[in-house]
């Protein structure tokens, strides 16, 4: 029963900060302790400790056996280890509290508050992780929660040159299957792009919001402006040249108007091929240090566990979060029903 199991957790939870609060004390470490939280798959010891205080840092790393990682922010910092036992976190438990938010809920924070993005204006998301680290749950996970959010099927493109979503191939959202119908949808894309600058300048405004403001307000003919999602979901090496080009052309121009790209890479070659660094990042766990150390400084993506542990970056801000969980039966009920 998951329950008891969470229950246990906790204890364990409790004996760790108990036996934490010694050896900081014994030890005589410059930190103060500041409480601990435990979560579905992860759990968090809150320190607040003097800056760049490396010997600190080290003392803790081997308090945890170094089976754990750090997240810095200013003067705190948060000790994250794996639960010992682990919590499911449903798409259910993660959408219910947070159906009327514009923003949509990617995952759970450790400390229990909603992690999530504004994908309203536009924006480019880059997830990143190993074949075996839960992206594509992740990605039936977000499908699922674009439709019960209200977003239209025919404003979601989904890219699938290897073929394993073919679930939804026959259904209302843009399944692209080939490159010739990549190149046709990208073009799309520019063309896109031109109306709405058209519009904006017309209306004299610079995102989708003002601009279906004033729409709105004018109550005339013209369609209110919506947010369009391209989910590019495969090997980026089956790319050539020409595409890629028109790909880095629309991640630098479309999120101006509301036109959404995620790309999806499990294999570490991609990221030499196009430049992300300036987008929000999804990391799961991937086994390359090479491509944490270039994202986060360090090789914290490589001590997140599988099955939907991920790393979120959104400016300078790192948060650690568990994604939900949702069944290929239960994706295929909602894609069916919406």
């Amino acid at each position: 029963d998951e329950g008891i199991t969470f229950n246990i957790q906790e204890e364990i939870n409790k004996e760790v900060y108990e036996g934490l609060k010694e050896f900081v004390k014994n030890n005589h470490l410059y930190c103060v302790l500041e409480g601990y939280k435990t979560s579905y798959t992860s759990s968090r010891y809150n320190i607040k400790i003097a800056n760049k205080n490396d010997i600190v840092i080290n003392e803790l790393s081997n308090f945890f056996e170094r089976k754990c990682f750090f997240i810095k922010q200013n003067l705190n910092v948060s000790v994250e280890i794996p639960n010992q036992f682990k919590k499911l976190l449903s798409l259910k438990t993660l959408l219910t509290p947070n159906l009327l938010e514009t923003n949509i809920p990617l995952a759970l924070d450790i400390d229990g508050s909603c992690l999530s993005i504004d994908f309203s204006k536009g924006k480019i998301l880059c997830v990143i992780g190993d074949y075996t680290s839960g992206i594509k749950t992740f990605i039936r996970s977000f499908l699922a929660t674009l439709l019960i959010k209200g977003y239209e099927a025919n404003n979601i493109y989904f890219y699938d040159l290897n073929l394993e979503f073919q679930i939804i191939k026959d259904k209302s959202i843009n399944y692209i299957k080939n490159t010739f119908d990549i190149e046709k949808t990208l073009d799309e894309i520019f063309e896109t792009f031109e109306k709405r600058s058209e519009s904006f300048k017309f209306l004299d405004c610079d995102n989708i919001i003002d601009a279906n403001k004033k729409i709105i307000e004018a109550n005339t003919d013209m369609d209110l402006i919506k947010p369009v999602f391209h989910i590019i979901y495969f090997n980026m090496q089956m790319f050539n040249q020409t595409l890629l080009m028109k790909l880095s052309y629309a991640i630098k121009l479309t999120s101006k108007v509301g036109i959404n790209i995620i790309l999806v890479f499990r294999n570490k070659n991609d990221l030499q091929r196009i430049e992300v660094m300036n987008s929000d990042i999804i990391s799961f766990y991937t086994a390359d240090v090479t491509t944490s150390v270039k994202i986060f400084g360090s090789d914290i993506a490589c001590r997140l566990q599988k099955k939907g542990d991920v790393l979120i970056l959104s400016g300078n801000t790192v948060n650690h979060g568990q994604t939900p969980y949702i069944s290929t039966d239960d994706f295929e009920k909602i894609i069916n029903q919406l």
